[in-house]
Protein backbone atom coordinates (compact mmCIF):
# COMPACT_ATOMS: atom_id res chain seq x y z
CA UNK A 1 0.00 0.00 0.00
CA UNK A 2 1.44 3.58 -1.32
CA UNK A 3 1.35 6.05 1.35
CA UNK A 4 1.38 9.70 -0.12
CA UNK A 5 3.63 12.29 1.95
CA UNK A 6 1.31 15.56 2.51
CA UNK A 7 3.46 19.00 1.86
CA UNK A 8 1.97 21.95 3.55
CA UNK A 9 0.21 24.20 1.82
CA UNK A 10 1.21 28.12 2.09
CA UNK A 11 -2.04 29.96 1.57
CA UNK A 12 -1.38 33.45 0.45
CA UNK A 13 -3.59 36.66 0.96
CA UNK A 14 -6.19 37.35 -1.13
CA UNK A 15 -6.68 40.78 -2.89
CA UNK A 16 -9.42 41.33 -1.31
CA UNK A 17 -8.21 40.45 2.40
CA UNK A 18 -5.07 42.77 1.51
CA UNK A 19 -7.86 45.94 0.25
CA UNK A 20 -9.56 45.70 3.42
CA UNK A 21 -6.16 45.45 5.31
CA UNK A 22 -4.99 48.41 3.63
CA UNK A 23 -8.62 49.92 4.49
CA UNK A 24 -8.57 49.86 8.04
CA UNK A 25 -4.94 50.93 8.50
CA UNK A 26 -5.94 54.14 6.55
CA UNK A 27 -9.15 54.31 8.53
CA UNK A 28 -6.74 54.19 11.61
CA UNK A 29 -4.28 56.45 10.57
CA UNK A 30 -6.69 59.25 9.96
CA UNK A 31 -8.00 59.01 13.42
CA UNK A 32 -5.07 58.57 15.38
CA UNK A 33 -2.55 60.65 13.37
CA UNK A 34 -4.19 63.93 14.33
CA UNK A 35 -4.82 62.95 17.82
CA UNK A 36 -1.27 62.81 18.65
CA UNK A 37 -0.75 66.09 16.39
CA UNK A 38 -2.86 67.48 19.09
CA UNK A 39 -1.63 65.45 21.60
CA UNK A 40 1.88 67.01 21.03
CA UNK A 41 0.61 70.63 20.71
CA UNK A 42 -1.21 70.84 23.56
CA UNK A 43 1.94 68.84 25.34
CA UNK A 44 4.15 71.79 23.58
CA UNK A 45 2.27 74.59 25.02
CA UNK A 46 1.89 73.08 28.18
CA UNK A 47 5.44 72.94 28.35
CA UNK A 48 5.63 77.15 27.37
CA UNK A 49 2.88 78.01 30.15
CA UNK A 50 5.11 76.49 32.46
CA UNK A 51 8.08 78.23 31.46
CA UNK A 52 6.43 81.57 31.13
CA UNK A 53 4.69 81.37 34.79
CA UNK A 54 8.10 80.04 35.91
CA UNK A 55 10.02 82.82 35.28
CA UNK A 56 7.79 85.15 37.18
CA UNK A 57 7.76 83.22 40.09
CA UNK A 58 11.47 82.92 40.15
CA UNK A 59 11.51 86.88 39.90
CA UNK A 60 9.50 87.02 42.97
CA UNK A 61 11.98 84.92 45.29
CA UNK A 62 15.07 86.11 43.66
CA UNK A 63 13.71 89.74 44.71
CA UNK A 64 13.21 88.03 48.41
CA UNK A 65 15.53 86.04 48.35
CA UNK A 66 18.75 88.72 47.86
CA UNK A 67 16.22 91.53 49.44
CA UNK A 68 16.64 93.71 45.85
CA UNK A 69 13.92 94.22 42.88
CA UNK A 70 14.18 92.17 40.38
CA UNK A 71 13.10 92.95 36.65
CA UNK A 72 11.04 90.34 34.17
CA UNK A 73 11.08 92.44 30.76
CA UNK A 74 9.55 91.35 27.46
CA UNK A 75 10.96 92.47 24.09
CA UNK A 76 8.06 91.52 21.35
CA UNK A 77 10.60 91.49 18.85
CA UNK A 78 12.35 88.53 19.32
CA UNK A 79 9.49 87.25 21.89
CA UNK A 80 11.91 87.10 24.76
CA UNK A 81 11.41 87.01 28.65
CA UNK A 82 14.49 87.99 30.54
CA UNK A 83 14.90 88.22 33.79
CA UNK A 84 17.45 90.21 35.34
CA UNK A 85 18.86 90.28 39.13
CA UNK A 86 20.61 93.27 40.59
CA UNK A 87 23.39 92.65 43.37
CA UNK A 88 22.67 92.77 46.92
CA UNK A 89 22.78 96.12 48.28
CA UNK A 90 25.82 96.88 50.54
CA UNK A 91 25.01 96.34 54.10
CA UNK A 92 28.18 98.24 55.42
CA UNK A 93 26.26 101.53 56.40
CA UNK A 94 23.47 99.37 58.01
CA UNK A 95 23.86 98.48 61.82
CA UNK A 96 26.15 95.56 62.78
CA UNK A 97 23.77 93.40 64.21
CA UNK A 98 21.13 93.97 61.19
CA UNK A 99 24.82 94.04 58.86
CA UNK A 100 25.33 90.30 60.56
CA UNK A 101 21.84 89.28 59.73
CA UNK A 102 21.82 89.94 56.33
CA UNK A 103 25.82 88.76 55.66
CA UNK A 104 24.12 85.27 54.13
CA UNK A 105 21.86 87.13 51.92
CA UNK A 106 24.85 89.33 50.73
CA UNK A 107 27.36 86.39 49.90
CA UNK A 108 24.85 84.36 47.67
CA UNK A 109 25.86 84.38 44.21
CA UNK A 110 23.30 86.66 42.26
CA UNK A 111 22.15 84.30 39.16
CA UNK A 112 22.85 85.26 35.90
CA UNK A 113 20.29 86.86 33.55
CA UNK A 114 17.43 84.13 32.84
CA UNK A 115 15.67 84.32 28.99
CA UNK A 116 13.07 82.33 27.56
CA UNK A 117 12.57 82.46 24.29
CA UNK A 118 8.54 81.57 22.99
CA UNK A 119 8.74 79.00 19.70
CA UNK A 120 7.83 80.58 16.33
CA UNK A 121 4.25 78.77 16.96
CA UNK A 122 3.58 80.55 20.01
CA UNK A 123 1.93 84.47 20.88
CA UNK A 124 2.59 86.50 23.79
CA UNK A 125 -0.30 88.92 23.33
CA UNK A 126 -1.85 91.57 25.88
CA UNK A 127 0.54 91.82 28.55
CA UNK A 128 -0.59 94.87 30.43
CA UNK A 129 1.46 95.58 33.58
CA UNK A 130 0.02 97.74 35.97
CA UNK A 131 0.99 101.41 36.53
CA UNK A 132 3.13 103.02 38.50
CA UNK A 133 3.30 106.09 41.12
CA UNK A 134 5.42 108.82 38.98
CA UNK A 135 3.46 111.22 36.88
CA UNK A 136 4.65 110.23 33.48
CA UNK A 137 2.72 106.65 34.12
CA UNK A 138 5.73 104.81 33.01
CA UNK A 139 6.39 103.19 36.34
CA UNK A 140 8.66 103.52 39.49
CA UNK A 141 12.08 102.13 40.70
CA UNK A 142 10.02 100.49 43.18
CA UNK A 143 8.75 98.05 41.95
CA UNK A 144 6.40 98.98 39.18
CA UNK A 145 5.98 98.24 35.64
CA UNK A 146 6.75 100.17 32.84
CA UNK A 147 6.97 99.98 28.89
CA UNK A 148 10.37 101.38 27.89
CA UNK A 149 12.08 101.95 23.98
CA UNK A 150 11.22 99.79 21.44
CA UNK A 151 7.95 98.07 22.84
CA UNK A 152 9.56 96.47 25.81
CA UNK A 153 7.36 95.75 29.22
CA UNK A 154 8.96 95.64 32.27
CA UNK A 155 7.58 94.91 35.51
CA UNK A 156 9.48 94.51 38.68
CA UNK A 157 9.41 92.29 41.95
CA UNK A 158 9.78 94.17 45.19
CA UNK A 159 11.94 92.65 47.84
CA UNK A 160 8.94 91.95 49.91
CA UNK A 161 7.73 90.06 47.06
CA UNK A 162 5.01 92.42 45.86
CA UNK A 163 4.54 93.97 42.49
CA UNK A 164 2.42 96.06 40.16
CA UNK A 165 0.87 93.15 38.79
CA UNK A 166 0.16 92.49 35.17
CA UNK A 167 -2.12 90.53 32.90
CA UNK A 168 -0.58 88.36 29.76
CA UNK A 169 -2.45 86.13 26.99
CA UNK A 170 -0.29 82.99 25.63
CA UNK A 171 -1.52 81.92 22.12
CA UNK A 172 -0.33 79.37 20.20
CA UNK A 173 -1.00 78.45 16.42
CA UNK A 174 -2.67 75.21 17.18
CA UNK A 175 -5.86 77.26 18.75
CA UNK A 176 -4.72 77.04 22.66
CA UNK A 177 -4.82 80.30 24.52
CA UNK A 178 -4.33 81.05 28.69
CA UNK A 179 -4.64 83.94 30.26
CA UNK A 180 -2.33 85.05 33.36
CA UNK A 181 -2.41 87.62 36.18
CA UNK A 182 0.53 88.31 38.59
CA UNK A 183 -1.36 89.51 41.20
CA UNK A 184 -0.12 92.81 43.04
CA UNK A 185 -0.38 92.20 46.69
CA UNK A 186 1.50 88.52 46.06
CA UNK A 187 3.46 88.79 43.06
CA UNK A 188 2.32 85.43 43.04
CA UNK A 189 0.79 84.19 39.25
CA UNK A 190 -2.31 82.41 38.23
CA UNK A 191 -3.92 81.23 35.25
CA UNK A 192 -7.47 82.13 34.55
CA UNK A 193 -9.86 79.05 34.23
CA UNK A 194 -12.68 81.79 33.56
CA UNK A 195 -11.77 82.06 30.02
CA UNK A 196 -10.76 78.12 29.99
CA UNK A 197 -7.27 78.69 29.96
CA UNK A 198 -5.36 76.19 28.61
CA UNK A 199 -7.93 74.70 25.90
CA UNK A 200 -9.95 78.49 24.66
CA UNK A 201 -9.84 78.53 20.91
CA UNK A 202 -8.56 80.19 18.64
CA UNK A 203 -10.26 83.89 17.36
CA UNK A 204 -12.78 82.20 14.77
CA UNK A 205 -13.02 78.81 16.09
CA UNK A 206 -15.98 77.29 17.85
CA UNK A 207 -16.12 76.54 21.52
Amino acid sequence: MNERTRRPTHRGFTLIELIVIIMIITIMSSIVVPAYARFWAKARFDATVRNVTDVFRQARELAIAHDVTTTVTFNPGSATLTLTTPPSASVSDQPSALAEADDSNANDPVPPPREETLGEEFRLDDFVAGGGNNNNGNGDAHGGARSGAGGLTELRFRSDGTTDGARLTLSSASGYRAQMTVWPATGRVTLDDSDNANQSPAPGQSR
